[in-house]
């Protein structure tokens, strides 16, 4: 069946008549079909949509293997050599991209044992690194293509004693293995102090070397 459309002309001198299919007709024989349906209707069992469907469950489940006892030893003579070799753990057999925390506890203790024996002479008088009071800060080492590398940021505070006696405490701060030359030190007597400036220049070689040494054990671990 067709439409017929008419249009008058305002002033009724013409009109216009067209002829055509019905618009219901247009809209069902002419509507667009989806490239999906066009693939999966149009090559029937040759279509992917049509194997996918298929065969989406019939592929069965590989059943478990267990290795011999000699296939084990081998995969674990393996891990061994390769955790000697780059330091990786067993997750990371490549020796790509690894990181550890290195707990305070430690730091603090490998750095009790790298000042145990440290004192300096200032003014006559003779200082020397009673305990670590505190250790704060935090400290990583990362694997980095089969490389070890280390790193810290940390404050310390260091008990003191003058000729035997107790006398105040060195504050460290700002203390970075990226720069340890920029290492802030702050002496705090509790009795008749020494001149600061001394104390600083007295500590610092030999604070910067145990700090370099500290570097080293972290990453060596």
């Amino acid at each position: 069946p067709e439409a017929a459309f008419s249009r008058i002309h305002p002033k009724g001198c013409c009109s216009l008549r067209v002829v055509g299919p019905r618009c219901d007709e247009m809209s069902r024989t002419d509507a667009p079909v989806s490239k999906l349906v066009e693939q999966a209707t149009s090559k029937a069992d040759l279509s992917y949509s049509y194997w996918a469907a298929k065969n989406a469950h019939s592929t069965a489940t590989p059943d478990p293997k267990l290795l011999t006892q000699e296939e084990v030893a081998r995969q674990k003579s393996e891990i061994d050599r390769l955790k000697q070799t780059t330091g990786a753990s067993a997750w990371n057999m490549g020796g790509t991209f690894e990181e550890r925390a290195v707990g305070m506890e430690w730091v603090k203790a490998s750095l009790g044992e790298l000042l145990r024996s440290t004192s300096v002479s200032v003014g006559g008088s003779t200082l020397c690194v009673a305990a670590i009071s505190s250790c704060t800060g935090e400290a990583h080492q990362w694997l980095v293509r089969g490389r070890k590398r280390a790193g810290f940021e940390l404050e310390v505070d260091l008990a003191l004693t003058q000729d035997g006696e107790a006398m105040g405490k060195l504050c460290l701060t700002q203390i970075s293995s990226d720069d340890l030359e920029e290492m802030q030190l702050a002496y705090r007597s509790e009795g008749p102090g020494l001149s600061p400036s001394a104390v600083h220049s007295a500590f610092h070689p030999t604070l910067l070397a145990a700090f370099k040494d500290l570097l080293e054990r972290i990453k060596a671990r």
